[in-house]
């Protein structure tokens, strides 16, 4: 008699109403293993079983007219299947051999229960194998998917498991162990016999007692099959030490019956069922006791233990994704700051010339036509001061002024080095096992400080990400990024719009005394072009001194950034003339600073630093979404355990 299709694999189907909070306990089963998954928790196995577990022993189980399972579980040659086939009223089981003969899990039920559709796929979720019915007994002795027998002599409420042993074996490798565990956790009810020369072995009920106490408690009942001549008083001392053994201060409340069973040689042999009888005279018999459990009440009240160690379990696993989740914030916060730091480093040495010098082409080029023909006249005239000012500096002893090609030659050398020492530091970092913590983007601290500070290591979940980058082939990933180094060399759109902006708001500033100046400037035509703006604009003496310090305002929270800007001198600045001069280049050295920071940061994170950016980010973002998925699920199963809490305390009451 089949109850399903054995080759249809199996898919629970639980009505949508058996429990308030099923969809809770559904939604845990999905998000648990996602966070663990992108976290990388430890260890991700416990989660997995945890999720088995909703699944297996709480989700099949919330069906209000779901049979109680009760499994026959023991060492070899306890007994088992001689007890199975005792209590399901036909011999379905083979007996007798050797230990460790069984190798798959029996389940015997009524006939009406294995008529009910999908019954047996939900029945046998927990054993991950599709069901096939009993053709022969000796199909137990081979290897293979668990079976099921129709028996009218059961309760229509009760199923009955014969379980493998799990004792079989050598030197701690057990042959059936893993398959009798997987059988026995969905249980609601263990029958665990024993005899008397395992009763005490702690190996045994150590593996028992993890089962029935590991997360819930579930109930069970003894059997001791002793020999006829042990006393009342022995069996119930071995049996006392038994529950000790599995449930300690608890056996009380764990253990339903003891009941005894002699051996009988008869019964050894299949010839007659097993005799049972309970050690306590007011107890009934087994079966009659099986009959009578209150399987709602029993399943009940383990599954609120079940409920609560799920929802202690999950708390655990909740804490450290979120203690995960914030160091990897703190890690990629890290990174962006040493980034920013490398950045900084490579935008150390200014281009002035070059950005002043277009900044020149741009206002002179708006210049009024009568000042362009007087400053080409004086280009002219400009010739004898030059001459005299050479002749002025060798007289004095003064070097030469410096040749303006060279000088751009030095300085495009000093920023490729600059930006070659930018980019190996920040590989560096970036596989390294641990960053600085607590540099402050805006300060003047630098990534080699924080190395004697606090660390962080690289979260679990960015392990692979920076393991690529590991064996990525860094002369490729250098040629391509110094393939690039022109970026701080040339002057972008944006940049050229500010320029621009800049110049007509400057000369929307000029008053009459400002374009007089600049008239009689472009008369002299001495000084360099850069020099001549800002003395336009903003002197009335002739530029000089060594260098003027102007305050930046960058990208990633860069604050208090100063490019120091080398003007060429013939005499020196007044104060208040060189306060004038800084608030103007101030303006225009940050728009070479921002186009050139924001450039670095796309091209460093387009070669090094994006990925596990990105990555990192995304696991935040999923991360954080299941975290909150999983908090409001607790939250549903808790206040469902506090409605029923009242419900059931009110009923005592009434």
């Amino acid at each position: 008699m089949e109850c399903c299709d054995p080759d249809s694999g199996y898919a629970m189907t639980i009505p949508p109403d058996a429990h308030p909070a099923k969809k809770a306990l559904q939604e845990l089963t999905v998000a648990l293993p996602a966070v663990a998954e992108a976290l990388r928790l430890v260890p991700r196995t416990s989660v997995a079983s945890l999720v088995k577990m909703i699944q297996q022993r709480l989700l099949t189980r919330l069906s209000p007219d779901f049979p109680l399972l009760a499994a026959i579980c023991g060492g070899g040659s306890a007994g088992k299947s001689t007890l199975f086939n005792s209590l399901a009223g036909a011999a379905l089981s083979p007996t007798g051999g050797r230990a460790g003969m069984n190798r798959r899990a029996l389940l015997a039920a009524h006939p009406d229960l294995l008529q009910r559709p999908h019954f047996c796929d939900e029945l046998f979720a927990p054993l991950d194998s599709a069901p096939r019915p009993l053709e022969e007994s000796a199909a137990l002795t081979r290897p293979g998917p668990p079976l099921y027998a129709a028996h009218g002599g059961l309760p229509a409420d009760l199923v009955l498991l014969d379980t493998p042993d799990f004792d079989t074996g050598a030197r701690g490798v057990y042959t059936n162990r893993a398959l009798a565990r997987q059988a026995l956790t969905a249980c609601d009810l263990f029958i665990y016999i024993f005899t008397n020369s395992n009763y005490n072995n702690r190996d045994n009920t150590d593996f028992i007692a993890d089962l029935l106490t590991g997360i819930g408690l579930r109930k069970s009942i003894l059997v001791y099959r002793a020999y006829p001549g042990f006393s009342a008083a022995e069996v119930r001392e071995h049996a006392a030490t038994v529950a000790s053994n599995i449930y300690g201060n608890k056996a009380g409340e764990g253990v339903l019956g003891v009941y005894r069973a002699d051996e009988d040689n008869a019964v050894a042999a299949g010839e007659r069922p097993m005799q049972l009888r309970p050690l306590d005279p007011e107890q009934p018999s087994l079966r009659s006791a099986l009959g009578r459990l209150d399987r709602y009440a029993l399943r009940a009240e383990f599954l609120d233990a079940l409920v609560a160690d799920v929802v202690g379990e999950t708390d655990a696993l909740v804490r450290g994704g979120r203690f995960a989740r914030h160091a990897l914030e703190t890690y990629l916060a890290s990174l962006r700051t040493v980034q920013s730091h490398c950045v900084r480093h490579a935008l150390r040495s200014f281009p002035m010339d070059l950005v002043m010098g277009r900044f020149a082409e741009i206002w002179l080029a708006g210049d009024p036509a009568h000042i362009r023909v007087m400053r080409q006249t004086g280009t002219v005239l400009a010739w004898p001061v030059k001459m005299l000012s050479g002749l002025v500096r060798r007289a004095a002893g003064r070097p030469p002024a410096p040749d303006a090609a060279a000088s751009g030659q030095d300085l495009k050398i000093q920023m490729r080095e600059n930006f070659l020492e930018a980019i190996t530091r920040l590989r560096g970092y970036l596989l390294e096992e641990a960053l600085p913590v607590g540099l402050q983007a805006d300060s003047g601290e630098s990534p080699q400080d924080g190395r004697k500070g606090r660390r962080i290591a690289v979260p679990p979940a960015l392990e692979p990400e920076i393991a690529g980058l590991r064996h990525r082939s860094w002369k490729t990933t250098l040629e391509e990024l110094l393939a690039q180094e022109t970026v701080l060399t040339t002057l972008s759109a944006d940049t050229e719009r500010e320029l621009n902006s800049l110049a007509d708001e400057f000369r929307a500033r000029m008053g009459f005394k400002d374009k007089l100046t600049q008239t009689f400037a472009a008369m002299l035509n001495v000084l360099p072009a850069t020099v001549a703006v800002t003395y336009i604009l903003h002197t009335g003496d002739p530029v000089g001194a060594a260098g003027i310090k102007v305050k930046l305002s960058g990208l990633f929270g860069l604050h208090d950034l100063y490019a120091l800007v080398a003007l060429p001198a013939t005499s020196g600045l007044k104060k208040t003339d060189r306060k004038q001069l800084e608030l103007l280049l101030a303006p225009i050295a940050q728009t070479w600073f921002n186009s050139k920071a924001a450039a670095l940061k796309a091209l460093f994170e387009d070669h090094l630093t994006g990925s596990v950016l990105n990555y990192g980010q995304d696991l935040l973002t999923r991360s954080g979404r299941d975290l909150e998925r999983i908090a409001a699920a607790l939250a549903t199963i808790r206040s469902t355990q506090e409605s029923h809490n009242k419900h059931t305390a009110a009923d005592q009451t009434g």
